[in-house]
């Protein structure tokens, strides 16, 4: 990994933390992922929202490649 990668996952668990500060727990997912976007946003980082992810019938084999 680069130094930039771990800034930038660094960067997200912090909004990731802050957002379950503000909220807690126990909320619907969908808040949790609205907040995140807001968060993500207000910190000029940066994403994509649920994006597709194709996987062969043998996943496990994906998840070895990565």
């Amino acid at each position: 990994m680069t130094r930039q990668e771990y800034v930038d996952i660094y960067d997200f668990v912090g909004a990731a933390q802050e957002v379950h500060k503000v909220l807690g727990r126990g909320m619907n997912e969908a808040v949790y992922q609205e907040a995140l976007a807001i968060e993500l946003k207000t910190r000029g980082m940066s994403f994509e929202r649920e994006k597709h992810l194709q996987l062969q019938e043998n996943y496990k084999d994906y998840i070895d490649e990565v």
